[in-house]
């Protein structure tokens, strides 16, 4: 799917990884888990954030490491899509004013709010792109 994508876009990877702060995650092995996507998915660009605190302007539902991405890679947000399957990852993409992508998980927290489309898996999110 993603090959399928890399053909149109630019594939960013944008996460939270609060665990890292609080040595649940150790560097290391969040290393290690990039590079196996890397070598997945052949990502474009991929940030980062280890902070727990919501005042962080890179930690989701905040759109620091979107706009970082933006900035690096100039992207026109106006094509762009927001893939997640948290109601922060939504409410990110929403503050960049590019499409969002929900994949409901039936995660057992608040689901977003003002999202373009809905769908239960990654397939069905690319498959919502190209029919867009």
């Amino acid at each position: 799917m993603c090959k399928k994508l890399k053909k149109k876009y630019l594939l960013i990877v944008v996460t939270n990884q609060p665990d890292l702060q609080n040595g649940k995650l150790k560097i290391k092995q969040l290393n290690l888990m990039h590079h196996k996507l890397k070598k997945k998915i052949n990502y474009d660009g991929l940030y980062y954030c280890a902070s727990k605190s919501l005042r962080s302007k890179f930690k989701k539902p905040n759109p620091g490491m979107l706009l970082k991405s933006i900035k690096e890679f100039n992207i026109d947000t106006n094509k762009s899509f927001l893939i997640g399957d948290r109601w922060s990852d939504i409410e990110a993409g929403k503050k960049i004013n590019c499409k969002t992508i929900f994949i409901n998980r039936n995660y057992k927290e608040k689901k977003p709010k003002n999202v373009d489309f809905t769908v239960k898996s990654f397939k069905k999110a690319v498959e919502t792109i190209y029919n867009d």
